[in-house]
């Protein structure tokens, strides 16, 4: 079989496929495990599940126990299911991932072999994981799976949620992954906690805003916002927030600095009466349009220059975060006041207030 997308492959099992190896790889784990999950449903029934369905680490595997495993007849069964989780073809001595692979050539008709990937190896850059995948996909399947984003993704929620018993409109789908981020797993549970606390009457954005929990990404391109309306109270209440629920520094200064360069792309953009398409176009926004289309809305007339000091100004904070030794929310209320003093144009009035001290700073 070809080589197939996720989508294709979910299609395929519903119309009977059922092959005798399947290599699953990607970095789209939720669905990869779904897949696991299905395969292992369609070879084995519940009822024998304990006797027929066998796991293995791949980081750690009993090589000679997995290839008698994999080779043997099923007793009182029509299949069994083996798999082999977390196998990494670049760190595997060569030995074992030969025999994987002669096991690949020649399955057993009897066994249906599942072989996963982790997600960190990409195809693209590894030479032994393409020729796993190959292998797979000349005797039974392989599936990439990567991670859902725009359209594709709000399809997904969708169809879940609507399936899970709820009423919710794509407009609102887009808000929620908006508000709580791009992973699925995290995207289906909060739906399920909406169509409870719904009860059968259509999702709104309200509804979205009180139940469910909001992504650190959406939460620091609140704080974004504040800066750049210079609300110096709500910018720095919302770090002592972000602080108190033990968010890492490290990574409320990254997702800070992506909003100032998505401020700076887009200042960039209106400075030459580009359109807002264009700037999506031109930089990896697939999927998180909506950034670049807040971008564009919030960046207002200030000069380049503003926000190119601010994106100094947060490398330097990176570096102190990772390198100085200090108080590290500290450092992260500092460059706070300095970008406000920046976006000010002269000096700093907007008052804020200090998660540590309480007072003025």
């Amino acid at each position: 079989m070809p080589i197939l997308n996720d989508s294709r492959f979910f299609q395929e099992c519903k119309e009977g496929l059922l092959p005798p190896v399947a290599v699953f790889y990607g970095s789209e784990r939720y669905l990869l495990d779904k897949a696991v999950e299905l395969l292992a449903q369609r070879a084995v029934d519940g009822a024998s599940r304990d006797y027929f369905f066998r796991r293995f680490d791949g980081a750690n595997v009993d090589l000679d126990q997995f290839c008698a495993e994999v080779e043997e007849l099923p007793l009182m069964a029509n299949h069994k299911c083996v798999l082999l989780s977390n196998f990494s073809p670049d760190k595997a001595p060569k030995e074992t991932t030969e025999r994987i692979l002669s096991l690949i050539a020649d399955p057993n008709p009897s066994t249906v072999l599942i072989i996963t990937v982790p997600g960190e190896i990409s195809a693209k850059k590894s030479a032994k994981l393409r020729k796993l995948r190959d292998a797979g996909a000349k005797t039974g399947v392989s599936v990439e799976f990567l991670p859902r984003s725009g359209r594709d993704l709000i399809a997904l929620v969708a169809k879940e949620i609507r399936e899970n018993g709820g009423k919710i409109s794509d407009a609102t789908v887009r808000f929620l992954i908006e508000y709580c981020g791009e992973d699925i797993k995290t995207l289906l549970s909060e739906g399920e906690k909406l169509v409870d606390f719904c009860a059968g009457r259509e999702i709104t954005r309200e509804d979205v805003e009180t139940v469910t929990h909001k992504s650190l990404e959406a939460k620091v391109f609140d704080l974004s916002r504040h800066l750049l309306r210079q609300n110096g109270a709500a910018a720095f209440s919302l770090l002592r927030d972000l602080l108190l629920l033990k968010e890492e520094p490290i990574a409320i200064l990254g997702v800070l600095n992506m909003a100032f360069i998505d401020l700076y792309r887009a200042a960039a953009a209106k400075k030459e009466n580009r359109p807002v398409e264009e700037l999506i176009a031109s930089f990896p926004y697939k999927g998180k349009e909506f950034r670049a289309r807040n971008a564009y809305r919030d960046c207002g007339k200030r000069p380049l220059s503003i926000y190119r000091e601010i994106i100094f100004l947060l490398a330097e904070t990176d570096r102190k975060l990772k390198s100085a030794p200090g108080d590290r929310a500290l450092f992260l209320e500092e460059a706070l006041a300095e970008i406000l003093m920046r976006l000010k144009g002269y000096g700093y009035e907007a008052v804020g207030y200090s998660h540590r001290r309480g007072g003025k700073v």
